[in-house]
């Protein structure tokens, strides 16, 4: 985790409203940005933003993150945004307006689906594997920057990703030949 970030989280844990001010001008303005994508509103996806920094907020006492802020805010802004969607299709349909959702809501709820399974997977894997494959895959450190966080060897490291992405291939197979199969299929 970005040793900044840590700080600012220490600090928000305990009240400080500086360090959430901090937060909010850090993140909101692309978080906005990254929220458009699935809500194609800039009002409602400042709407969603906000929603979340409130949420943030609420519960500081409560926050336990096991990955880095940033890979927290986003994906909590995606399932938001997921969320908004979802929300705005059940009014659609309740209302009588339209039972037909654009192809790219439909896609991205798909996609939502895809991404909670693969997550859950991960979630599976032994407790050592599964920090590596985080801080390598989520916190982005190289090899190196997580073989000295954790006190092992660069080997082991390596090691430890192997047996991640063979677990992951072995148990999303199933998941990896219909994304492929619905690929083909479409073109």
């Amino acid at each position: 985790m970005d040793i900044e970030d840590q700080k600012l989280i220490e600090k928000l844990k305990s009240g400080c409203e500086a360090a959430f001010d901090e937060l909010f001008r850090k993140y909101f303005r692309k978080l906005v940005y990254f929220s458009m994508k699935v809500v194609k509103s800039k009002d409602s996806s400042e709407e969603v933003v906000q929603d979340l920094f409130v949420s943030l907020w609420e519960k500081k006492h409560k926050l336990q993150l096991k990955v880095s802020l940033k890979a927290y805010l986003y994906r909590a802004v995606y399932n938001n945004s997921v969320q908004y969607v979802k929300k705005q299709q059940r009014f659609v349909n309740s209302s009588g307006l339209s039972d037909d959702l654009p192809d790219d809501y439909t896609d991205l709820l798909e996609q939502s689906e895809l991404e909670e399974r693969v997550y859950q997977t991960i979630e599976q894997l032994p407790e050592k594997c599964k920090e590596i494959f985080k801080l390598k895959r989520f916190d982005e450190l190289k090899n190196r920057e997580i073989a000295n966080q954790l006190q092992i060897s660069i080997k082991t490291v390596e090691t430890q990703m192997t047996r991640a992405l063979k677990y992951l291939k072995k148990n999303l197979e199933d998941l990896i030949l219909l994304v492929i199969s619905l690929l083909v299929i479409g073109n």
